[in-house]
């Protein structure tokens, strides 16, 4: 597994990309192949020159920190065509993968930062492997010469999409945001950003981080503050991966295996639809670090994993499995959200720490109230239960979910709720159609804390 990134080029890369145009081998399927020695000046002037051209895009190919190649956009005509190239010129990383994690990242590139319609390019027809390569990638050939076209609108969707949402976080987005670039990973994968119109400094650090990795980025940047919830579902509705990993702009990822270790996991095991893992608590303003409270379960049904207080978000890889409307008008959505995906199968817990947990003064849990958050599960229940986008299958999972959820919270908050809240919360649930035994069940467990 290697971290794969692109960057633009640099004058001073000609003091390593020299010695590739000297290399035949690396040349050997190519036409532009140079005619005499290439000295270190006379690459320097070339790239130079390169670097002032309007109509291209270059590109350095950089694995695990090291310049190993170039990838590049050229002749581009703007919202319509350009012709693509690539060449590794370190040979000990031919034949690992990275062409095509760095091709797909100049595709994305080409398709959300300069709008284009379609990328082409001329492969010699005995470079058997290229020509797999760039179909693998979704290029398809039109003629024997080889030209190989991609239409953008049909570009492969990336393995997985990390959704990031941020908020006057300045002080933690560049921690956020290399801990998800330090991934070493076999697959391709975006980063959704979605800036609710800070404030502070934020954007113009993530502007400039996506500026220097510019294959891994797709930004939603507000002019102005839209709220959470619209925040989440912006970016939510521009995941495209097979699966979602989040990790909000205050926490962080320190192990660069993580993706890889959870993406794995779900591929071999479908009756599963996310796993997490565990994490550090980190408290400010104090930087008490503390390990999160998890059971030593590994894996979860809906009863095990909702007897938990909660967990840390950042450590989530969840299957893309549905359309988000469901989660309309609720405050926070990663309840809600969670509660769908037990509904769909069993959860994994990986003991491996491997993100950290932020709790700050700023934060949405820091003033958490035992006794509005159960308001606030059972208000965005009774919500939900209007909605007709879902069936009445699914609202039985999910009430069931959240009813062993409430019944949880009782125990945990039963010196903060009081008598009149209990009977309250029972009106609310008779008002509902939902399965008799469960509720049943749910309404016996509740009238025992109005006797003790």
């Amino acid at each position: 597994m290697y971290k794969v990134l692109i960057r633009p080029l640099m004058i001073d890369d000609a003091k390593i990309s020299y010695k590739w145009r000297n290399d035949p081998e690396v040349w050997k399927y190519t036409g532009s192949k140079p005619n005499r020695n290439i000295t270190p000046e006379i690459e320097k002037e070339w790239l130079t020159s390169k670097l002032l051209e309007k109509d291209s895009h270059r590109f350095a190919i950089i694995v695990d920190d090291q310049y190993v190649g170039n990838i590049q956009l050229t002749n581009v005509i703007a919202s319509d065509v350009a012709e693509y190239h690539i060449f590794i010129g370190e040979k000990y990383y031919w034949g690992k993968g990275i062409a095509r994690l760095a091709s797909l990242q100049i595709i994305r590139y080409a398709k959300v930062s300069l709008f284009l319609k379609k990328i082409f390019l001329i492969v010699h027809p005995d470079n058997l492997h290229a020509i797999k390569l760039y179909e693998s990638c979704g290029f398809k050939k039109v003629d024997l010469q080889v030209k190989m076209v991609l239409q953008l609108i049909e570009s492969l969707a990336p393995k997985v999409s990390v959704y990031m949402i941020t908020y006057n976080h300045e002080k933690y987005i560049r921690e956020a945001l290399t801990g998800v670039l330090n991934q070493k990973t076999r697959f391709d994968f975006e980063i959704i950003v979605g800036d609710d119109g800070s404030t502070d400094n934020a954007r113009e650090i993530i502007q400039d981080i996506a500026t220097k990795w510019p294959g891994k980025f797709n930004l939603q940047l507000h002019e102005k503050n839209i709220g959470a919830f619209a925040n989440q579902m912006s970016v939510l509705n521009k995941c495209n991966g097979k699966y979602i990993a989040i990790c909000e702009g205050d926490d962080y990822w320190i192990d660069p295996k993580k993706l890889q270790l959870q993406v794995d996991f779900l591929d071999q095991n479908l009756e599963y639809s996310f796993c997490f893992h565990q994490a550090i608590r980190l408290n400010e303003p104090e930087s008490v670090y503390d390990i999160y409270p998890i059971n030593n379960l590994k894996s979860f049904d809906s009863v095990a994993f909702f007897s938990m207080h909660t967990i840390p978000v950042a450590s989530i890889v969840f299957r893309n499995l549905f359309s988000y409307d469901f989660m309309m008008n609720h405050t926070h959505c990663d309840f809600q959200l969670l509660c769908h995906l037990m509904s769909r199968g069993k959860s994994y817990f990986f003991h491996e720490v491997m993100s950290v947990y932020r709790v700050h003064p700023n934060g949405v849990s820091f003033n958490h109230s035992s006794l509005n958050y159960v308001n606030k599960r059972l208000k965005e229940l009774e919500i939900e239960w209007e909605l007709p986008v879902l069936s009445q299958e699914v609202r039985n999972q999910v009430a069931r979910i959240y009813m062993q959820h409430v019944i949880y919270k009782f125990d945990t908050y039963k010196q903060d709720i009081s008598r009149f809240e209990i009977v309250k919360y029972m009106s609310q649930f008779r008002k509902m159609k939902g399965p008799d035994t469960d509720f049943k069940l749910f309404f016996s467990k509740l009238l025992k804390h109005l006797v003790s």
